[in-house]
């Protein structure tokens, strides 16, 4: 599977590569300005950035004076990445969907078809995956506290509880991976579910005996990306591409094949009378 869609991916974005490469940049584009709106309409003080530290790493960001400021720019961040960058992104698996399906594709029309075509419903999918994962995550960021907690008042019980968070961990890694394929479902014009639900059942069924694979993917880039550094990132204008194109093309071929046989069977049918 992994290397099949490897290889259609190199064909795939033949010619392709910079329209793909722009898409991709695009999306940055779009999210950098987002955020740099968001920042704009704080009404709140906030710490002046120090270069090469990120602003949740700022220690003054949350003293008295700058708090009001960076729990507005928390919730205005999680908001922008759930009724924005989350749509834009599969906006962007959209686009390399209809490459590989060889339809007709634009970069604009793709990034943009999950506002046009089912934005709520894509909204209350992605609020399905966080409520799903969510159950995992609650219990795991407990034990962690309570690890902190028992370190040094009881060892045995805070090494007890550190191989839980471990098993806790490896739980949500596997539910992650169920639905790792919603974004690919969701952005698939094909796919007509009408509730969260079976977009959630679709993604499990179709990772089931895949998960490892899904991450193998990824981990075969690898390599190039540090080659990427020789060139100086130059690599990048066709890498990013075919990592897109590739994933892309893992979940199209493990998307279920239209049934024929009752097409063929009506055939039959007809040609007999």
């Amino acid at each position: 599977m992994i290397f099949e869609s490897k290889h259609q991916a190199r064909a795939d974005i033949k010619g392709k590569v910079l329209q793909g490469f722009f898409a991709i940049i695009l999306v940055s584009i779009f999210t950098s300005f987002a955020t740099f709106l968001v920042d704009r309409i704080n009404p709140f003080p906030t710490p002046v950035l120090v270069i090469g530290q990120n602003f949740w790493e700022q220690a003054n960001a949350y003293s008295p004076e700058f708090l009001p400021g960076t729990i507005f720019n928390l919730v205005t961040s999680i908001g922008l990445s759930f009724f924005f960058v989350s749509v834009l992104s599969i906006g962007l698996n959209n686009f390399f969907i209809r490459n590989r399906q060889e339809k007709k594709i634009d970069v604009m029309t793709s990034l943009f078809m999950g506002f046009r075509l089912k934005y709520s419903l894509i909204l209350k999918t992605l609020l399905s995956v966080f409520v799903a994962l969510a159950i995992y995550i609650v219990p795991l960021f407990a034990m962690m506290v309570a690890r902190l907690l028992f370190a040094f008042t009881s060892p045995i019980l805070g090494t007890l509880i550190s191989v839980l968070v471990l098993v806790g961990y490896i739980f949500l890694i596997i539910k992650v991976l169920d639905y790792a394929l919603v974004t690919f479902l969701l952005a698939d014009e094909d796919v007509v579910f009408e509730s969260p639900k079976e977009y959630l059942e679709a993604s499990k069924k179709m990772m089931k005996g895949y998960k490892f694979e899904f991450i193998l993917l990824g981990f075969t880039f690898i390599l190039w990306f540090f080659a990427s550094l020789f060139t100086v990132f130059l690599l990048l204008i066709w890498l990013l591409p075919y990592v897109f194109q590739s994933y892309a093309n893992f979940y199209l071929n493990l998307k279920p094949k239209p049934q024929v046989e009752n097409v063929e069977l009506e055939i039959e049918n007809v040609i007999s009378e």
